[in-house]
């Protein structure tokens, strides 16, 4: 059964991110996990991903690694967040709810438009990848 717990930067280090590594990761989770709030999806006692809102002005950055085994099985996690976007953005008062994707992940751009996302514009350079990421709005 899925679990959500609230969320350590150790939580990162447990799951098989694909594009960044140990330290990066480390690094990501320092500098956000304390500018909103931030989830860790748990199965039997293993890390299947993180998420977590970075609050500003109104708007919400979404942040996200999810492991393979998660990306694999999405239904039950699509349906959740499709049915609780609205209510985050009652409940912190949002404006707009901004994810960002790799412009190499196609499954990640597919996902969000049919979460009722749409696309935004490229998004600000990333601090601990140095690319710029492809942004979405809802």
């Amino acid at each position: 059964m899925l679990e959500l717990i609230a969320f350590r930067p150790s939580h990162l280090a447990d799951i098989d991110p694909p594009r960044l590594f140990r330290e990066p990761m480390r690094r990501f989770a320092l500098a956000y996990c304390e500018s909103g709030p931030a989830l860790t999806f748990v199965e039997n006692s293993r890390v299947l991903g993180c998420s977590g809102l970075v609050i500003e002005n109104g708007e919400a950055r979404v942040w996200a690694f999810f492991s393979s085994l998660f990306r694999a099985q999405p239904q039950a996690l699509h349906r959740d967040l499709k049915r609780s976007l609205p209510r985050v953005k009652r409940h912190y008062g949002l404006e707009h709810i901004l994810p960002e994707v790799h412009p190499d992940h196609r499954p990640s751009r597919h996902w969000l438009e049919k979460l009722g996302f749409r696309f935004d514009g490229v998004g600000r350079r990333c601090p601990v990848s140095g690319e710029r990421p492809l942004r979405y709005v809802y």
